[in-house]
C-alpha cells in the first residue's frame, strides 16, 4: 500500500483541508467520541484562539505539532482542536457553526483551556499550557489517563466549588472592561482631552477594588474538599495578579493627574524682532526703458 495513503488511513480524524487544525487534530468533537468508544481511547480537546491568542500559540509550536507529542499520545488519545479565531476562515465550514457551540456548552472562558474526556464523555480534567515542552505534556497527559476516576471526581469537585468564583471574577473583568471603553468612547465623543480621561479614570477603576477584595476574601475562607485545594489556589492567584493590576492603573492614573498642565509650547526666539521681509535685488535700480 502507498505509504500516503498507509498515513492517512492511520489518522481517520485529521483534519486534511487548510485550516487552523494542527495535523493529528481534528475538529470534530462528536466523531471523536465515536472514535473514542470504539477505540477504548480518551480524548484531549483543545480550546484555542489561534490568531489571536499568545499562550496558545505557544502550546501549540511546543507541544501539539511536535513528533514526540502526537507519537506518545495518539494511540491512547483521540485529539481535538475546538479554536475560537477572530479570523473564521481558518475553521472548516462545520466548525464556523460548531465551535461557539462548543464553547458556550462547556463554559470555556480562558484560552487555551484543554478538556479531558473518558471514552464515556466525562469530563476527567481540565488541563492547558503547561512547562516543559512536548515530552512533558504527553507525560502529563498520560498521568491522567492513569489517574482517571480520581481526576474525574476532582474535576466535578472543582466545576461545583471552584469554578462559580472563576466564573464570578471573569464577569467582574467584563464588566470593569466595558465600563472602562464606554468611559472612554463617550468621553472621545465628548471632545473630552487625555487629562480629564484620566482624572476621571481615577474614579472609575478604584471602584472595583474592593469588589474583587471582597470575592477573594470570601473565596479563601470557603471550605472546601481537600481534593480541590490546588485549584483554588491557582484561582486565588489569577484572581489577585488580576487585583494588582488593577490598583496599579488606578496608581498610574492618580500619579497623572497630580502633575501640573503643562504650558502650551512657545516658538522659539518668541521676542526675537520680526525681520523685514525680504526686498528684491536692486529694487531701487531705475528700470530699463523697452527697447525699441
Amino acid at each position: 500500500m502507498n505509504k500516503r495513503i498507509l498515513s492517512a488511513a492511520a489518522l481517520p480524524l485529521a483534519l486534511l483541508a487548510q485550516t487552523s487544525t494542527p495535523p493529528g487534530f481534528t475538529d470534530n468533537l462528536d466523531a471523536a467520541f465515536d472514535a473514542a468508544r470504539a477505540g477504548g481511547k480518551f480524548i484531549y480537546a483543545c480550546f484555542s484562539g489561534s490568531d489571536w491568542c499568545g499562550w496558545c500559540r505557544r502550546l501549540e509550536r511546543e507541544v501539539l505539532v511536535r513528533t514526540e507529542f502526537l507519537e506518545a499520545v495518539t494511540n491512547d488519545y483521540e485529539l481535538v482542536y475546538i479554536d475560537s479565531p477572530s479570523d473564521t476562515s481558518l475553521l472548516s465550514p462545520r466548525a464556523q457553526v460548531e465551535n461557539p457551540k462548543i464553547v458556550e456548552r462547556y463554559r470555556i472562558s480562558g484560552f487555551p483551556t484543554a478538556l479531558v474526556f473518558d471514552q464515556n464523555g466525562g469530563i476527567v480534567a481540565r488541563t492547558g499550557y503547561v512547562e516543559g515542552g512536548a515530552a512533558n505534556y504527553a507525560r502529563h497527559l498520560m498521568e491522567i489517563r492513569t489517574r482517571g476516576p480520581a481526576l474525574r471526581r476532582e474535576a466535578e469537585l472543582a466545576d461545583k466549588y471552584v469554578k462559580p468564583f472563576a466564573m464570578r471574577m471573569e464577569a467582574l473583568m467584563d464588566e470593569m472592561v466595558s465600563a472602562y471603553e464606554k468611559f472612554v468612547a463617550d468621553g472621545v465623543a465628548a471632545g473630552r482631552s487625555e487629562r480629564e480621561l484620566r482624572e476621571e479614570s481615577v474614579i472609575l477603576l478604584p471602584a472595583y477594588v474592593p469588589r474583587a477584595e471582597a470575592l477573594i476574601a470570601d473565596f479563601k475562607v470557603l471550605e472546601l474538599p481537600a481534593e480541590v485545594a490546588a485549584h483554588r489556589e491557582r484561582e486565588i492567584e489569577r484572581a489577585e495578579k488580576f487585583l494588582a493590576s488593577l490598583r496599579a492603573e488606578a496608581a498610574k492614573a492618580a500619579a497623572y493627574i497630580q502633575q501640573p498642565p503643562a504650558a502650551p509650547a512657545q516658538p522659539a526666539n518668541a521676542n526675537a524682532p520680526v525681520p523685514a521681509p525680504a526686498q528684491p535685488a536692486n529694487a531701487n535700480a531705475p528700470v530699463p526703458a523697452p527697447a525699441l
